[in-house]
């Protein structure tokens, strides 16, 4: 595996879990909790692979430094976490949390589809082929305390 095989697996998996969450009803309070919770968990992994490999990568590159889908990308997981956080806020049975659910899924939904189709080529340019798998790249996956990479899978 790579890390970009990784990423989409793992974008996958953070948007299943955001759908499964937008299929339940206002009475299942619990579930949605629990499954917003580990699409958060999913989120952050998804976030952290990013911050810690592809954006230093396209820093390190003076053409791709000044380019202001870097600026959108960091800007954009802020805004994720903060949905995510206003979330958390609500009851799961508010009218409301349906309703921002459904906005965190299309905005993230939209990023996917940027990173994957814009950041995600230039990304693969400048760390060296079609796909990276160095172990320096692989060390940065979040890792649960056992030391084994934490599954997204539900």
């Amino acid at each position: 595996m790579n890390l970009f095989a990784d990423l989409k697996r793992d974008h996958r998996a953070l948007l299943d879990l955001l759908f499964r969450a937008g299929r339940t009803s206002a009475r299942c309070r619990a579930a949605r909790s629990v499954l917003l919770e580990k699409a958060h968990t999913a989120f952050e992994t998804c976030a952290s692979l990013e911050e810690g490999n592809l954006l230093p990568a396209l820093r390190s590159e003076p053409s791709a430094s000044d380019a202001p889908r870097l600026v959108e990308t960091t800007a954009e997981l802020v805004v994720a976490r903060r949905m995510f956080e206003d979330l958390r806020d609500l009851e799961p049975g508010d009218p409301l949390w349906i309703e921002r659910l459904n906005l965190l899924t299309q905005h993230v939904q939209r990023r996917i589809a940027q990173d994957q189709s814009e950041l995600f080529p230039l990304a693969k340019r400048i760390m060296g082929g079609p796909g990276h798998s160095s172990g320096s790249m692989r060390a940065n996956r979040p890792r649960t305390a056992r030391g084994r990479v934490a599954s997204l899978w539900v």
